[in-house]
């Protein structure tokens, strides 16, 4: 059996990160975005823990150094955008989120991780515009929500940077998802992740909870 294609698993990511922008939408009437982005990454940890519990003997320094500083940016990234759904449509939402694309190359060089080429620049540029297309996004009359999702397309391209610094190194790729997951928690908790329990008897709320804590995150 072939393993599968890393584009492929990427278009994969691609499509069930989109799904979770209206699953958020629907759940954030209920619930904080704080007490939601912190539940997804419980969630997340709980899951992804039965996979790394016999890798947790090849910990470094350095590794849980990166994962730190990832889950500080995980925060960002999903606090920022959590907070921005609140006010901002989820199609325009996803497409400033997008706008990491062209974030990642201008950012490379300053993290020696080569310098972008005029095709880079140029298929950023090509697929935000596809991006803006697909999405149907209005940037007409910028609020504050678009001001948090730009914060968050910014720790997003960061964050991508770090992945690749790190993925350089020796470490099985399972540890270094869970770390940056795992410590993304207390970051958030800061801002206050506790929600009633009657919160969590919500469709809305435990749908959303769930299929971005497993398949979103995990």
């Amino acid at each position: 059996m072939k393993p599968i294609p890393a584009s492929l698993l990427l278009v994969l990511a691609a499509i069930i990160w989109g799904v979770t922008f209206p699953l958020i939408s629907s759940a954030l009437p209920h619930i904080s975005p704080a007490a939601f982005v912190f539940w997804r990454f419980v969630l997340a940890s709980i899951v992804l823990l039965p996979f790394v519990l016999k890798t947790l003997k090849q910990t470094r320094p350095w590794m849980l150094g990166g994962c730190l500083l990832l889950g500080l940016l995980n925060t960002g990234v999903f606090l920022f955008q959590t907070i921005g759904l609140k006010t901002v449509p989820a199609a325009q939402t996803a497409f400033i989120t997008g706008t990491n694309v062209l974030i990642v190359p201008f950012l490379m060089p300053l993290f020696k991780l080569g310098r972008p080429h005029i095709k880079d620049i140029f298929l950023a540029i090509l697929c935000l515009i596809g991006l803006y297309i697909l999405t149907g996004a209005n940037l007409a009359g910028l609020q504050i929500g678009d001001i948090w999702v730009l914060a968050c397309a910014m720790c997003f391209a960061l964050s991508l940077i770090v992945v690749q610094a790190l993925s350089r190194r020796n470490v099985p790729y399972p540890l270094l998802t869970f770390y940056q997951i795992a410590f993304t928690l207390p970051f958030v908790a800061i801002g206050g992740p506790l929600a009633a329990p009657h919160v969590f008897l919500i469709s809305d709320v435990w749908i959303a909870l769930l299929f971005c804590a497993i398949f979103g995150t995990a």
